[in-house]
């Protein structure tokens, strides 16, 4: 996630939207999305939230309802809220909350929530996620007396009390909004995960020292126009022409004259039809791709099919496996890739029968594949390499085997990677690096 606040959509497939609706990651594609609100707290109503250059919100509040990344089947944001925004539905009635954190070590130097660390004990000095969203947000939002029912069918109603139907769920407004709060709140921490203090931005910055003639030579590879022109993709300072900066200067892109949503390129990796990612549909029958959204369509013909979003190239040497299947295992297979036009050819035409243009084969030479390596090694920010402020983060758990395919159950093999404070840690370990 660092650098993705520069992202205009997230996800290889772009599914997760510019814009943040407040419920869920699809933005303007599902006009039906509310959120209440609670200008008078007796009387709750259901409003629209459209925030536009939200896309981190949006793809916030995909995994954990994600029955393959971190959930139950069926399961909903309101559902999680009323997991970790516990509070006493009638008059009454006792809250039992959760503590934040309560099952990871914080760094006592942590450079946010230092100051809340119960170090060396797990979690954090604050009663409840309950207590921190009244805080952070505004009281409409969160406070009413009384309760949104949800059916079977997902509609909701103001009601006063909870029923003995098991067919539907009441929830407290804080609870019912809880991806508006979840969203925003992780977008603002992913906002500051931002790396721009590598050796490469000091030798833009003007410190022509900064980086070894041997980089120097690869940053002009990657620029040209008739060699490398890996700049046409890898666009501006943020090295992607995904960014904000791009998508708004110019949406669709015309190449070869070919529509395509600008940051979005079918490079070879797998053939077309394994993978349509930016041009399949969502869960909901709407086009992923903007450009095939659009009304009227371009003239010209739009090649989308098996289009995947250009990633920016900071910190690449700590990000390998390479591409959306993790296909290259470290930057000179990624250089041999794109010296041979990539790896699938024959499967460069979209489902209606378009062919897409094939990248032109490069053929480096051994002294060009080293110079575009010594570059792109000057990405790394040394801050990131060692988990230092603002990259520095609590105590984590990963699975780690074997447990049953896409589960995690009591028992099973967790790694934990140490929580560690603002002047970071060991170097982080580089992809099989034992």
């Amino acid at each position: 996630m660092i650098n993705a606040v520069f992202n205009h959509r997230q996800f290889w497939d772009g599914r997760a939207d510019n814009v943040f609706n407040g419920v869920n990651g699809m933005g303007d594609r599902d006009p039906n999305a509310r959120v209440y609100r609670a200008d008078d707290p007796r009387h709750p109503v259901p409003v629209q939230v459209r925030l536009e250059d939200s896309s981190l919100a949006s793809q916030a509040v995909g995994p954990p309802v994600n029955e393959f990344e971190m959930s139950a089947r069926g399961r909903t944001m309101r559902d999680l809220g009323k997991k970790l925004a516990r509070w006493g539905i009638r008059p009454g009635q006792p809250a039992f909350n959760l503590r934040p954190l309560g099952l990871q070590l914080v760094h006592r130097d942590d450079s946010i929530l230092g100051s809340f660390s119960q170090w060396p004990q797990k979690g954090l000095r604050i009663g409840s996620y309950t207590e921190m969203i009244r805080e952070a947000f505004h009281r409409q939002w969160w406070q009413s007396p009384r309760l949104i029912r949800v059916d079977a069918q997902g509609n909701a109603t103001v009601t006063d009390r909870e029923d003995d139907d098991p067919t539907t769920n009441e929830h407290t407004l804080m609870q019912y909004n809880f991806a508006l709060f979840f969203g925003l709140a992780v977008q603002m921490y992913e906002a500051t995960l931002v790396a721009d203090n590598s050796p490469y931005d000091q030798f833009m910055d003007g410190n022509p020292s900064a980086i070894s003639p041997q980089a120097q030579f690869g940053v002009d590879l990657f620029r040209s126009q008739t060699r490398g022109n890996c700049i046409s993709c890898h666009e501006g300072a943020e090295l992607t022409g995904a960014s904000v900066r791009q998508v708004r200067a110019s949406p669709t892109r015309i190449r070869d004259n070919q529509a395509m949503d600008r940051g979005f390129n079918n490079i070879g990796v797998l053939e077309t039809i394994q993978d349509l990612s930016l041009g399949a549909k969502d869960e909901r029958g709407n086009w992923l791709s903007s450009v095939k959204r659009l009304n009227p369509p371009p003239t010209e013909p739009i090649v989308v099919d098996g289009a995947f979003k250009v990633p920016g190239l900071r910190n690449v040497e700590l990000t390998a496996p390479y591409f959306h299947n993790g296909g290259q295992v470290d930057l000179p297979a990624v250089l041999e890739f794109y010296s041979h036009a990539g790896d699938s050819h024959e499967g460069m035409v979209t489902l209606d029968g378009v062919e897409i243009e094939l990248m032109p084969i490069l053929t480096f030479s051994t002294e060009e594949r080293q110079a575009l390596e010594a570059f792109l090694l000057s990405l790394t920010d040394e801050r990131v390499r060692f988990q230092k402020a603002p990259f520095d983060h609590p105590q984590l758990f990963v699975p780690n085997g074997p447990g049953a395919p896409r589960s995690i159950a009591p028992g099973d093999r967790l790694a934990e990677i140490s929580a560690v404070g603002a002047n970071g840690g060991p170097p982080q370990k580089k992809f099989l690096e034992p």
